[in-house]
């Protein structure tokens, strides 16, 4: 399933991002471990899922400074970030182009 991520400023540079509720269903439970693919043929971070940080048990993606340096590299302030959700541990994180 492909979702979109609003990135704001705290998406852009503190190392994570949320699922929103319509989807939440579809990510593992709370400190597994999530992988993520940074592009459509690009490098396998590993991430955790979060599911405390946000009073709704929604999931956090932990995605770390790799993350943070790829998404600047492709997006700025208000884009959306296409997420295809892959498996309940597995996602990739795609560029505008869908690359």
């Amino acid at each position: 399933m492909k979702i979109y991520i609003n990135l704001g400023i705290a998406y852009l540079n503190q190392g994570f991002f949320n699922i929103r509720q319509p989807y939440q269903h579809l990510i593992a439970g709370d400190n597994e471990e999530i992988n993520i693919q940074l592009g459509s043929n690009g490098e396998t971070i590993k991430g955790k899922i979060n599911r405390t940080a946000n009073s709704n048990g929604t999931p956090r993606i932990m995605a770390g400074v790799t993350y943070t340096t790829w998404v600047n590299k492709f997006y700025q302030r208000n884009d959306q970030m296409k997420v295809e959700i892959l498996s309940p541990n597995s996602l990739v994180l795609l560029t505008k182009s869908g690359i």
